[in-house]
């Protein structure tokens, strides 16, 4: 983008590409920073690969997921800290394999997920 064309954009079309700047590969994210191949996120903060996320901290592979920080690999999980491989899970600390807050085996975790078309 050259100076023209920055001198005709109007407001809002200005915080779309301050918001470009601070992520890479992403879209259609709003307030993220440091955000790298995410998509439709808001409020985000280093995280990678997470997609229709809202104030997720330092997380990779995250879909739909709301104050989560420190996540690997979880789904539709809110408020989790340091989880990983989490679905529909709430309030969650140092988890992994969880489902509705419920502890599964790895395997079982896996299984069910299959069976769910989600693996």
């Amino acid at each position: 983008m050259n100076k023209k064309e920055i001198l005709n954009l109007s407001l809002q079309q200005l915080e779309i590409e301050f918001n470009k700047l601070k992520t890479i590969n992403s879209s259609e994210c709003i307030d993220c920073d440091d955000c790298i191949r995410c998509k439709n996120c808001v409020k985000c903060d280093t995280c990678d690969d997470c997609t229709e996320c809202s104030a997720c901290l330092e997380s990779v592979f995250l879909n739909k997921c709301t104050n989560c920080r420190v996540c690997y690999g979880c789904e539709n999980c809110t408020l989790c800290d340091d989880c990983s491989a989490c679905f529909y899970c709430y309030n969650l600390e140092k988890k992994k394999y969880c489902i509705l807050n419920i502890q599964f085996t790895e395997e079982e975790y896996k299984e069910k997920i299959k069976e769910m078309g989600l693996l």
